[in-house]
Formats: C-alpha cells, structure tokens, sequence
C-alpha cells in the first residue's frame, strides 16, 4: 500500500461477527487502510481528515455515520457507506424506522455523502428513495477474487461419508430462526424417506431459540455441528454441498451472503418465493430453487425434481464483473 492510500480509510465500528472480514475484503478491493472501534477524539479526527472514506457498514452505528460525514461535508470531502438494512426503513415496526428513511432520504441531497445499497435499485426501486446509488454484495464475489482454490476440510469429508452418495442440503453459518431452521426441520420431517433420498445438514452455531429446531432434525436424520465454523470449514461446506439452505423467514427479507457464496461456488440455493434473494438472483441470471415458506410437503417435491445442482457453474466469472462494478461504483462517488 502506497503511502498516499494510508490517508483512505475503510471503518466499521464494530469488530465482532463476520465484520473484520467483510471490512477486508473492501480494504483490499479499495487499496485503502481498516480501521476500527468506538469513535474517540483521537480516530474521528482521523477519519475526519482521511483522504477517501468508506464505512463498510453504516448500521452499527448511524449516528457516526451522520456525525462524521457531515463533518466531512463541511470540510468539502466525500464520504461513502453501504447501508445493509434499508428495508427497514418500510418494514421495520421500531419508532425510528420512520426515521431513517427520513434522514437518509435527506442525506441524498448532500452531494457529498454517498449512502449505496447492496440490492440492485431494479429489484428494490423503493430503496433509491434513500440512496445514491447500489453495488453488488461484496459476499458475491470475494471468494472468486482470491487466488487458489478451496481447500479440504475434515469436516467436508466428514459430511461426504455421512451422506454415502445422497444429495446433500446444507445450512451453513449461525443458525436462528429468522434464517428458516423452524421450516427446515419441517422438511426434513414431513417425508419419512426424504433422509433416504437427502442427507440435511446444519452447519453452525444455533442460538438457544433452535434448540428445539435442531432436536426435530436430529430426529429426522439430519446431520448437525452445533459451534462456530472456520471460513476454511464454511468454504468447503460450499463445495462439498449439492444445494444451499437461503430460505429465510419473510420478516428477514434481505441480501444474504450465504445465497452470495453459493453462487460462487456455482452450487443451487434454496431460497423463499417472491424474497429479495430471489429477485435478485433473476437480475444477475442466477439459478435458484423458490419455495413457498411454510409449504415443507411442496418443498420436499421440489427438491426430489431437481436435475441440476450446479446452475451457477459459471458463478466465478459473473462475479469477478461483479467486482468491478463495486469497485467503479465506489470510485465514482469519491
């Protein structure tokens, strides 16, 4: 990194979850420098007086956001935040909901702070009320921007026994009950010989609201690892899979990393009819399998149906142009 790009910054607040990686992917995309933690004196003069700034997520904290790029507007510089939950701006039943869409559809008059979305506007045209602009998910294309490819794991080979060639449907990463665990144990359940035929696998860490989810897919002959996965481990579960469990509850109706890695993994998620997932998924030309949510009978015929698993075999060159179109959106409005 040149000693110009270490004036540009790329900040979130918080450092917990799967946002240090999130935030690396745009450090390296960008060339610019991460940084993170609570805004003291000392680092809101430092992103403050950064050359180029990009919150990697605006929602951690959107009275940083505020306070900081509208210092910057002040001092004449450009400030960029990608804004992960604009739906709830129309959906959401908290009092400052409301009030979100009328701050950031004020923000659009600043032409100095740029708000983006990581839906498209042709699938969510309402969000371009209180945006400047969208770009593709960066958990669309950063496994096909790294060089290599996904290593073995243990626990890949571990699901590859246990499915003794059955068709593997996976759910990958933390588990609750707004990402559908309630439905999927409903699948699993509702056809006696679907473990005959499919091998259910939850892979990640449930929260105390799935217990019970997780005892009904035990009972179904599901395979589970109740703890927190390795990205080495995640990856493989990508590749190893036929398809990908993305059938979210529709009160979490959103962009979803996990239908993003499976796309680029070239594998068919599962995704919720009529969700944004879906949507979204046709404006790129992905291949996806909608269900509606809360019909298992009609989901288990749906998978039984499938004669390819792998729509989205050419996922790693659709998300390379992908990237460059996240990285020319960025540029634009810096």
């Amino acid at each position: 990194m040149n000693g110009e790009s270490v004036k540009s910054y790329v900040y979130v607040q918080r450092s917990d979850g799967h946002r240090p990686s999130y935030q690396m992917i745009l450090s390296q995309a960008l060339d610019v420098e991460p940084v993170s933690g609570r805004l003291g004196a000392h680092r809101f003069a430092r992103l403050l007086g950064a050359r180029r700034l990009i919150f990697s997520t605006i929602d951690d904290n959107y009275f940083v956001f505020l306070l900081v790029s509208l210092g910057r507007a002040i001092l004449g510089r450009r400030t960029v935040g990608i804004f992960l939950r604009p739906a709830q701006c129309w959906t959401g039943t908290r009092y400052y909901h409301r009030w979100k869409r009328w701050v950031f559809a004020a923000l659009r008059r600043i032409r100095s702070i740029a708000v983006l979305t990581i839906v498209p506007f042709p699938v969510r045209p309402e969000y371009a009320l209180v945006a400047r602009d969208w770009v593709h998910d960066p958990q669309m294309w950063d496994v096909s921007a790294r060089e290599g490819c996904v290593d073995d794991t243990p626990l890949a080979r571990s699901l590859r026994d246990a499915a003794q060639g059955r068709r593997i449907l996976c759910f990958v990463g933390g588990v609750s009950a707004i990402k559908g665990i309630d439905f999927l144990a409903d699948v699993a359940g509702v056809d006696p010989g679907f473990a005959d035929r499919c091998l259910v696998a939850v892979m990640g860490k449930a929260d105390a609201e799935s217990s019970l989810a997780l005892k009904r897919l035990a009972a179904a002959g599901a395979k589970i690892v109740d703890r927190h996965l390795s990205d080495p481990e995640l990856e493989s579960l990508y590749s190893t899979a036929d398809m990908i469990w993305a059938c979210y509850r529709p009160d979490y109706d959103q962009a979803s990393g996990v239908f993003g890695r499976a796309f680029q993994s070239g594998k068919l998620s599962l995704v919720r009819s009529g969700s944004v997932i879906e949507q979204y998924a046709r404006h790129v030309g992905a291949g996806v399998l909608p269900i509606e949510y809360g019909d298992a009978a009609a989901a288990v015929a749906a998978i039984d149906a499938i004669r390819e698993t792998m729509p989205n075999a050419d996922g790693a060159r659709s998300a390379m142009a992908m990237r460059d179109q996240f990285v020319e959106t960025i540029g634009k409005w810096q």
